[in-house]
């Protein structure tokens, strides 16, 4: 399965929200326990210039 980055404007037609709606109700509190590692992370990838690709669980 190939990998590929979303923008957040993808539509997610059965409920007519978007990624980006997803990903505002669910990450918005980047600093919780769960969100906290993954955002180290994203700040690390983007001082490495990384963030090219997505992250891989």
């Amino acid at each position: 399965m190939e990998m590929f980055t979303l923008s957040g404007v993808e539509i997610i037609s059965q409920v007519d929200v978007t990624v980006q709606d997803f990903w505002a109700w669910a990450y918005s509190n980047i600093l919780s326990n769960r969100n906290r590692s993954i955002f180290a992370e994203f700040l690390v990838a983007a001082a490495l210039g990384l963030t090219h690709q997505p992250r891989i669980e």
